[in-house]
């Protein structure tokens, strides 16, 4: 038997073995230990530089590269140690915990081996009581007395002891039980503490990976030359660059494509940040500064987005089990070779027409109907994942823009196709945001390109600048609150014509379901823009 179904848990709430963290701790000691002696040797190689000689055109971007290092080396020590007391401290807790959770587990099946053994003499007594999962709790003096009501007196008094017995053990294990919890909602506040602590002190990485790091030196069509092959898996031109390896134009230096197209470095795979999208694309979104919140206050807009995270969760929870133990079955089972996240309407009427030969008419009733509640469930998952990127920008005009004046997009509000997510004014600046929810990516648009004012309208990434002056000239749904206000669109032509660096800020806001808020400010193109010429939308 299970000894933790004495307290209605399923397995041990404190996993793992004691020395699992110890270990974490040691290996952390050992780096933060190399981290520091590896920032020694940098700051004595960046001490001695003015002896390399160090002539060209990188020679002065060579040495302040060089003269950074120590002091990001230091960084990952401090985030290394940091991390070590961290988790010291969490091993400590959780010591404790899992000596106190077997101290009252221990008193927990002791009461629970009275309690069955009453409840088999009770039955031995009266018969068989109503079956339980895993074990009925219901005997008492009540109920005992209750099932010998037509018995002789010695029965009755037996079985009322047996069920005062029996209550008392219940009652007994129930408050083990409800201690146990107690201590495990206190250890998983610091569980999350520890996970919100270690977030903190590991040092920001500015890019993400749905739109590349402009910083990192790339290969230009000049440093490149033709191969006259395409790689398998995107049928793109491979160029060969000065490492005799294949790239596609505006690869990341350093990195190399396959045959089969998939990008890698000297040591593995690598996350693919050239990814060739749907189409060919004239501009991308480019990323620049990043920070990150998380919803952890008592805001409303804080709360807003941990109860529509935890909706998420439960969401995609029962989509999973329905895809997992209904539908995918059939799937492996006809070999239909279907996508849980390409299913849809279309596919399960194939999927439906394709199995009626195969199934019993209950199978095929019960596929039918699992397939359309996948499908209720799917869009559930999408619209809560809309809603959450919604609340997460509320909390960022909350904590960053509380002084802006809102223009459009609110919470709950959900994204249009054309429009901006969410726009505001404050003092001469225009910001633009744009929401997304879990892993939701950048969309597409067709925009005229203002340097080519003849030629047909391009392919461009949200977020980029091409984009963003489309939406200012065609914003449907900011057009129609700046008609009603000629003076505020004045003041905001103005500052979109005539501003300076500041005047329009476009920012991508992230949330996904662990309550964490992605804020990213993408870099805007002034020649691409081409502010001087945009005529608001009104």
């Amino acid at each position: 038997m299970n000894v933790w179904e004495a307290i209605d848990l399923p397995t041990d709430p404190v996993p793992g073995s004691p020395g699992e963290l110890r270990t974490m701790v040691a290996q952390l000691r050992r780096r933060t230990a190399y981290a520091r002696r590896l920032a020694n040797r940098l700051q004595a190689v960046s001490a001695g530089s003015h002896r390399m000689r160090l002539r060209g055109d990188f020679a002065v971007v060579f040495r302040q590269g060089l003269s950074e290092l120590p002091g990001e080396a230091a960084k990952i020590a401090s985030a290394y140690a940091a991390c070590a007391d961290i988790l010291h401290d969490f091993e400590t807790l959780t010591d404790q915990t899992r000596a106190t959770t077997r101290s009252i587990l221990s008193r927990a099946v002791q009461a629970d081996m009275q309690y069955r053994s009453l409840l088999a003499q009770f039955c031995v007594l009266i018969g068989p009581v109503p079956p339980g999962r895993p074990v009925w709790r219901g005997l008492d003096p009540e109920f005992a007395l209750a099932l010998t009501i037509n018995r002789d007196p010695v029965a009755r008094q037996v079985a009322w002891r047996i069920g005062t017995q029996a209550q008392h053990w219940e009652l007994q294990r129930q408050h083990s039980s409800n201690s146990i919890r107690r201590v495990l909602e206190q250890y998983s506040l610091a569980e999350r503490r520890c996970v919100e602590l270690i977030q903190l002190a590991i040092p920001q990485v500015e890019s993400l990976p749905d739109a590349w790091d402009h910083r990192l030196p790339r290969y230009e069509r000049r440093d490149l030359r033709r191969t006259g092959q395409r790689d398998r898996l995107y049928r793109r031109r491979l160029f060969a660059g000065p490492d005799d390896k294949n790239h596609f134009i505006k690869d990341r230096m350093g990195a190399w494509r396959t045959d089969d197209g998939r990008l890698r470095d000297s040591k593995q795979y690598v996350h693919d940040d050239n990814k060739p999208p749907r189409g060919e694309l004239s501009e991308r979104a480019v990323s620049g500064h990043l920070y990150r919140l998380t919803a952890s206050g008592n805001s409303l807009q804080e709360a807003a987005v941990r109860k529509l995270a935890k909706m998420s969760k439960t969401y995609k929870r029962l989509r999973d089990l329905a895809w997992d133990r209904e539908i995918a079955p059939v799937v492996t089972r006809l070999g239909a070779g279907l996508a849980m996240h390409r299913f849809s309407a279309d596919k399960l009427t194939a999927l439906l027409a394709r199995a009626r030969p195969h199934l019993s008419n209950q199978e095929y009733v019960r596929l039918a109907t699992e397939g359309r509640r996948f499908l209720r469930l799917q869009r559930r998952v999408n619209q809560t994942s809309e809603r959450l990127g919604s609340a997460g920008g509320s909390v960022v005009v909350a904590r960053d823009f509380s002084d802006a004046r809102p223009l459009t997009g609110a919470t709950y509000e959900r994204g249009t196709a054309g429009n901006l997510d969410r726009t505001l004014y404050r003092r001469g600046s225009f910001i633009a945001i744009e929401e997304k929810g879990g892993r939701a990516g950048l969309g597409q648009a067709q925009a005229p390109d203002p340097r080519k004012p003849n030629s047909p309208e391009v392919t461009v990434e949200q977020g980029s600048a091409l984009y963003l002056r489309k939406q200012l000239e065609q914003d449907s749904k900011l057009g129609p609150v700046l008609r009603e206000n000629p003076e505020l669109w004045s003041e905001i032509q103005s500052a979109i014509t005539n501003g300076g660096r500041g005047s329009i800020r476009y920012l991508l806001v992230r949330t996904n379901d662990d309550c964490e808020i992605t804020v990213r400010e993408f870099v805007i193109d002034p020649d691409k823009l081409r502010r001087g010429s945009i005529r608001l939308v009104r």
